[in-house]
């Protein structure tokens, strides 16, 4: 077993953790309901298989997020639903790092994306998920601020905020919402009574940054660089993996396997008993973006933008491509094409998976998000705070729309809408 690897004890950390944290009251969600929510009740997915239901699970496993099978039919994209202000962004009043610059002008600001959070005195969000007929989402804007909207109305059912905290990206399954925070907690909250069904308490109260991932019983999370699985009904750890890391990558499930990324290296550990299966020793300069599983081959794109690949059941690291494609956002891997932002121009490209070279690009003038494939149809949300829709195939342009504000999430696709949140603290959807 590499070093990098601790055993399952609750020894102390050899590393100190570098993050500042944020300790706090525990989250008004999980009070009573009087005190803890407005709105009425939310409405529970009874579907517990995800792939069968409109569950997309921010970044339970990366090719779930940015891949779907099918997509809405849209003739011509338009607003079809705006909720109200739900947050404000003070511009220039935040830090963050690594920052990324979302905006231009004299009141630029700088996003964290949403693939995971920082706990700094920062900008994080996480893209929505929408279970259920309801539209879930965390804001990080000092406080943390976690929101549950009528998909079809846009209005609030109830609203959770942690002053000077944070939560991690929520997920959903069958009646349940899973969630982080910056306490040392990990919430189950029943969506039938709007109230904790269980809480995990970590002894170091570290924050949870990652979104949580379901699959066959059990909810993983990892905080301060360990791994948890957790018995997703009752709460009980079925087993952990502790690693000398300061925080693990987010994760991706499949063929049995819970795969990750700490430091330089990649491991997959079996998901119902934790044993590590192998590790990789990246050969690389760190590892950006989330895992993508896909043909065989676990995809990911190092610190310089190179996509690179190991195999699944091995861990063999895999020899660079002759095409050499730099990728600056995660990655959507659908059939034989992968899908990405550029390194540096903002431009989008279709690249062949295996012989990495492009299919077509498209560039619309400013910096875009990390591309969304749901069927025919790549979308993409912009600085210029429009929609996109392309032809997957081809890259041409379909149809436009706008919300005249630049978008924080990439988009949210169900099978008759499209959801995205914006700069100015609204939800919209695209029908």
């Amino acid at each position: 077993m590499t070093r990098i690897l601790k055993s399952s004890s609750w020894s102390k950390r050899i590393l100190t953790i570098l993050i500042v944290l944020y300790i706090g009251a525990p989250p008004p969600l999980l009070r009573s309901r009087a005190a803890q929510l407005d709105g009425t009740r939310a409405q529970a997915n009874q579907t517990s298989n995800a792939a069968n239901s409109d569950v997309a699970i921010e970044q339970a496993n990366a090719q779930r997020t940015s891949v779907y099978p099918t997509g809405p039919t849209i003739q011509k994209g338009e607003i079809a639903l705006e909720s109200s202000k739900l947050f404000v962004i003070k511009r220039g009043s935040y830090e963050s790092y690594p920052g990324r610059l979302l905006s231009t002008g004299p009141n630029r600001i700088y996003m964290m994306g949403g693939d995971y959070f920082w706990p700094y005195h920062g900008v994080g969000y996480s893209d929505p998920i929408v279970s259920g007929g309801v539209i879930y989402f965390s804001v990080n804007i000092g406080d943390g601020h976690l929101f549950a909207l009528d998909a079809h109305t846009g209005e609030r059912k109830w609203h959770s905020k942690r002053e000077k905290g944070s939560y991690s990206p929520p997920v959903v399954m069958g009646d349940t919402l899973y969630v982080g925070a910056d306490d040392g907690n990990f919430y189950a909250v029943d969506l039938n009574t709007n109230r904790q069904k269980w809480r995990h308490t970590r002894d170091d109260q570290s924050t949870v940054m990652n979104s949580p991932a379901v699959e066959d019983g059990l909810v993983y999370y990892s905080a301060n660089g360990t791994l948890y699985a957790l018995d997703a009904e009752a709460g009980d750890v079925k087993w952990k993996v502790e690693t000398t890391a300061d925080y693990l990558s987010t994760l991706a499930i499949g063929d049995g396997c819970v795969y990750f990324a700490a430091a330089d290296y990649i491991f997959a550990v079996d998901s119902k008993s934790g044993k590590e299966k192998w590790n990789a020793v990246l050969k690389e300069r760190g590892l950006w973006s989330p895992l993508v599983v896909a043909h065989g081959l676990i995809y990911f794109r190092n610190s310089e933008g190179h996509i690179r690949t190991v195999n699944n059941k091995t861990g063999e690291l895999q020899p660079k491509p002759d095409n050499d494609a730099k990728a600056g956002t995660r990655l959507a891997i659908d059939e034989d094409t992968i899908y990405f932002g550029g390194w540096q121009s903002g431009t989008t490209y279709a690249i062949d998976a295996t012989t990495r070279e492009t299919k077509w690009k498209f560039w619309p003038g400013m910096e875009c998000r990390a591309p969304v494939v749901a069927g025919e149809t790549v979308y993409l949300v912009c600085e210029d705070g429009k929609l996109y829709a392309l032809d997957a195939t081809t890259g041409k342009r379909r149809w436009t729309t706008s919300s005249k504000k630049p978008q924080l999430s990439s988009p949210v696709v169900t099978k008759d809408a499209i959801y995205f949140i914006s700069d100015d603290g609204k939800v919209y959807a695209v029908r």
